[in-house]
């Protein structure tokens, strides 16, 4: 047995055509198995060149006599950040780019997000949500890590709006709070 393999080994050396199938058989598997593990190796390593569309519907809204416009604070504060390759475009751009694949996500504000807003301190608050359409056409990947940045942007999305509740219900305190010194007042001159 040992015989007839050293003879194989040296018919496959003598012949090179066979030799070279041989290696290219056993380097195929290498090369496939290399490039799938480099691509997947990192994949969030560079989010900040996944192109994501932000649409600003928001209309704003009057909320205790100020004007709320959390949309409009949420692009602000999405331009500061360079976690993604943030584009704000219209819908009309952001749907085409979606088409021909220059976006991997869009978000879209909707225009009654400000108003909703608004509804927290009511008895049945309305819901913020952000509309979120992933190119599922472009790859696996891109939609799991576009799913994660959906999460990372609710997040920013709810620290505004608790930001801007807490100043309104600071603000209706200090009102509050102006309003008993004006009855202290009125008492101590009534007493």
């Amino acid at each position: 047995m040992l015989k007839s393999l050293k003879g194989e080994f040296l018919a496959i050396i003598k012949h090179p055509m066979i030799l070279i199938s041989i290696i290219g058989i056993i380097l195929i598997p290498l090369l496939y198995s290399g490039t799938f593990l480099w691509a997947f190796w990192d994949p969030y390593g560079k989010v900040d060149q996944l192109p994501v569309a932000i649409v600003n519907m928001d209309e704003g809204a009057e909320f205790n006599e100020s004007e709320l416009t959390i949309g409009k604070d949420l692009v602000k504060e999405l331009k500061e950040k360079k976690d993604f390759d943030w584009h704000f475009v219209s819908q009309k751009e952001a749907n085409e780019g979606l088409k021909k694949q220059d976006y991997y996500m869009k978000i879209e504000i909707p225009k009654n997000f400000s108003k909703n807003a608004t509804t927290l301190q009511e008895d049945n608050p309305e819901k913020l949500d952000l509309i979120y359409t992933s190119n599922e056409g472009f790859n696996y990947i891109s939609t799991k890590i576009g799913d994660a940045a959906s999460e990372r942007i609710k997040g920013e999305v709810s620290s505004a709006v608790t930001k801007t509740y807490a100043e309104s219900m600071f603000d209706n305190l200090n009102e509050m709070a102006d309003g008993l010194k004006s009855a202290s007042d009125g008492a101590g001159e009534l007493k």
